[in-house]
């Protein structure tokens, strides 16, 4: 009997469907690869706290308070154009830090709101006969305008204090 030979070879060649296999076995390591580098990756949504930011609108907080608390209690005070001046004034410079800042642009369109806010304020202020009177529930013209600006300050003094915990609603994990 005549012998046959095998022919070995070295590597051995691999079939067609152990070569797919093996392709898929690759992309699915690719993919498990990307999903492990992506899990450990912060996006950040927002910016960082700014103290200044934080400070800057208590700041204009409590000289609205002043201002229309002395108003309650003094309601023959006249119309202050220098008030309304200086809070302008705070507010601008804090809408220009916000737009410097990198990813502010949340902050900056809370405070472009809460300066309309003071503007709406002011032109009522104006416009409002001295003494100032109350109706029955005694609520005075600015109520519903200070109402609103407490609410603005408010939701920015939130969104400060959040960034400066690191809440999870400023970053996000991808």
């Amino acid at each position: 009997m005549p012998a046959s030979f095998v022919a070995i070879t070295w590597p051995p060649i691999p079939s067609l469907a152990s070569a797919r296999a093996a392709h898929e076995l690759g992309r699915w390591l690719w993919l498990l690869l990307l999903v492990a580098v992506s899990a450990c990756t912060q996006v950040q949504l927002i910016g960082d706290y700014d103290a200044v930011i934080d400070q800057g609108v208590t700041s204009v907080q409590k000289k609205a308070e002043t201002y229309f608390g002395h108003l309650d209690s003094a309601p023959e005070t006249p119309f202050s154009q220098s008030f309304y001046d200086d809070l302008d004034v705070d507010l601008k410079t804090l809408t220009t830090r916000a737009q410097a800042t990198p990813k502010y642009g949340i902050v900056e369109q809370q405070l472009v709101e809460l300066r309309n806010s003071v503007g709406s304020l002011r032109e009522l202020d104006r416009i409002t006969p001295r003494p100032v009177t109350k109706d029955a529930e005694r609520r005075s013209p600015f109520t519903a305008g200070l109402a609103t600006l407490e609410q603005q300050v408010r939701q920015i003094l939130k969104l400060q204090l959040a960034l400066k915990r690191g809440e999870n609603g400023a970053t996000a994990a991808k």
